[in-house]
């Protein structure tokens, strides 16, 4: 359960709209102090950009942070 709503770029929305007609849903947990998580992160986001530009609608991904602020 990912919660009643999930905070985006664009401020705090219903998770419901954010992941409706996705087909697919990728979390992705990380958090600022894991080295491993920060080098990962740009693969994930070229990945997602590449996903995104064939198939708008395939793919959502939810950044769950390990951090504490």
């Amino acid at each position: 359960y990912l919660g009643r709503e999930l905070l985006t770029k664009d401020g705090l929305k219903v998770t419901s709209e954010v992941l409706k007609g996705k087909s697919r849903v990728g979390i992705f947990f990380s958090a600022h102090w894991c080295a491993p998580c920060r080098s990962f992160t740009p693969d994930l986001a070229a990945f997602y950009e590449a996903v995104k530009s064939e198939n708008s609608e395939g793919l959502e991904i939810v950044f769950v942070s390990s951090d504490r602020d």
